[in-house]
């Protein structure tokens, strides 16, 4: 008698941005953005096509300054000029450790207060940065 193995597997969608560790993403924002649903979790938005960019410190990230001075200065996510889809994806938030974290970087990093920019080339995706605060290039 042959015996089979019944095999079952589910999915189920995790919605970073909904995490009860993390504090609500919105607080996150120095000017109220729109929430929205997108393939059944929440995102972020902002009408008018402002893009929002990503504000970080190096003491609070996995990227290392490029010059030792950097070390002082926040450095942003350098926004596309469009987001097509979700925020949370596009930048790879995720909650780790009750703190908003990001995780890519497609157009780098600027650092600001200098000209130094890193990662253009997307080398910088994969490390963690706790997020400071999110702004918005353009008008929200």
């Amino acid at each position: 008698m042959m015996t089979t193995i019944v095999m079952e597997s589910t999915t189920e969608k995790v919605c970073e941005a909904s995490s009860d560790a993390c504090p609500k993403l919105e607080t996150m924002f120095d000017a109220t953005p729109q929430i929205v649903e997108i393939d059944g979790c929440q995102d972020i938005t902002c009408p008018g096509n402002a893009v929002p960019y990503l504000v970080a410190t190096f003491p609070a990230s996995e990227i290392e300054p490029f010059y030792p001075m950097d070390v002082v200065n926040p450095f942003n996510v350098i926004p596309p000029s469009t987001i097509s889809g979700s925020v949370i994806d596009y930048y790879g938030k995720i909650c780790d450790g009750g703190v908003w974290k990001f995780t890519k970087y497609p157009d780098g990093i600027h650092v600001n207060d200098s000209d130094t920019i890193m990662g253009e080339d997307g080398s910088l995706t994969g490390k963690k940065s706790t997020l400071l605060v999110v702004t918005w290039y353009g008008f929200c």
